[in-house]
């Protein structure tokens, strides 16, 4: 088991201004990965001024979203992250 991982969370604005997770990334020692989740819902595809995400980007069903991210952290003690401010 790993001691620490990082995790970031890139969203994107839904359709009523909400927060919308579109990429998360999870980096420990010996481990990165990064997952990029298909929309929720549909809407007119937007990106963000910030990073390359685009609202139509991702592979990953949203509906998986707790268990992909339950069994990519699984084997970490500890986990970090950012609040986006």
């Amino acid at each position: 088991m790993e001691a620490v991982a990082v995790i970031d969370l890139e969203t994107l604005y839904g359709a009523h201004g909400d927060e919308v997770i579109k990429e998360v990334s999870v980096v420990g020692e010996y481990v990165q990965e990064i997952f990029r989740f298909l929309p929720p819902f549909s809407m007119e595809a937007h990106g963000s001024t910030s990073s390359a995400i685009n609202w139509d980007n991702g592979s990953i069903p949203y509906s998986t979203i707790i268990q992909t991210l339950s069994e990519a952290t699984a084997n970490f003690a500890n986990l970090y992250s950012k609040a986006h401010a």
